[in-house]
């Protein structure tokens, strides 16, 4: 269990200001940093890495992690007391308790950024499968995966792809699953055929949402199946150009899909017409996988 006098007696200050936005640097905190009493809390903390909100710790032995947002002041915020009452946009970021405003306690995620650090073959399908789920369901609760900076967190040991940092997102705006995932990902291809071989993946995984009705016809409306950006990748960057024909026809094929989904309960055949369409650009995308 989570002792939460270990927070208030340990900490008296927040983290160092770091030069970069974001750190990925795994290292113990130094005594500049907290304060340790009682002694054996000494080695309690481990930093992870400091982003633009805040600096996030894992408390040792536990299965918690603790947020430390920039500039708090942690002799105000420890007179507040534990907040249980949590909203859904704060469990959808893994966040179990609050103390004040300025420390969010949470679910510790193992993992590190992809980076280049692993190979798109890593990806499992059925984590890929998992990790699109999570940000569907996290759609349907009006909140949008930050993909402006590295926050997907690959598990070599487990397999599993964890999304991290959700954000309120503005009303009626659609969400880009496929696209956005493969930005957060596809720090783990080298060339276009890596990359041709990740979006399939990431598109077997949708379709399976949308064959499994994991993706309903209600939620689509949060959906958008536009390759936008990765469009934009294939053409400026050299190393994926011969990706270009395949990703503007998995949009078109992408397109025609949601389009037939749409069409369940209106037409009598929809159903068989769209499995049919699933499962042919399923075998093809399969070929692609490397």
């Amino acid at each position: 269990m989570l002792n939460i006098s270990l927070l208030k007696n340990c900490i008296i200050k927040p983290p160092l200001q770091m030069p970069n936005r974001f750190v990925n640097i795994r290292s113990t905190v130094n005594p500049y940093e907290f304060k340790y009493k009682p002694e054996p809390f000494k080695d309690s903390f481990e930093f992870i890495a400091k982003g633009a909100q805040g600096s996030v710790y894992r408390i040792l032995n536990t299965n918690y992690a603790i947020k430390v947002k920039n500039n708090a002041d942690l002799k105000r915020v420890f007179s507040k007391p534990l907040n249980l009452n949590i909203s859904e946009s704060d469990r959808i970021n893994h966040i179990k308790a609050k103390i004040g405003d300025d420390i969010e306690i949470m679910y510790f995620v193992p993992g590190e950024q992809i980076k280049n650090q692993f190979t798109q073959r890593e990806f499992k399908q059925e984590k890929i499968t998992d990790y699109l789920k999570y940000i569907y369901n996290a759609s349907l609760n009006n909140m949008r995966h930050d993909i402006g900076g590295k926050n997907t967190l690959f598990d070599k040991a487990t397999g599993q792809l964890t999304p991290i940092d959700f954000y309120p997102n503005k009303p009626g705006y659609k969400h880009f699953i496929i696209n956005d995932a493969f930005i957060q990902l596809y720090g783990s291809t080298k060339n276009a055929k890596e990359a041709e071989s990740l979006l399939s993946k990431i598109t077997v995984s949708f379709l399976e949402l949308l064959k499994t009705d994991a993706i309903n016809k209600k939620g689509l409306c949060n959906i958008d199946t536009g390759l936008k950006t990765l469009k934009d990748i294939t053409l400026t960057n050299p190393q994926y150009k011969d990706a270009q024909l395949f990703v503007y026809a998995l949009e078109k094929r992408l397109k025609d899909i949601i389009q037939q989904k749409n069409m369940i309960g209106i037409f009598p055949d929809a159903q068989k017409t769209l499995l049919t369409q699933i499962e042919k650009l399923e075998q093809e995308l399969q070929r692609k996988i490397i």
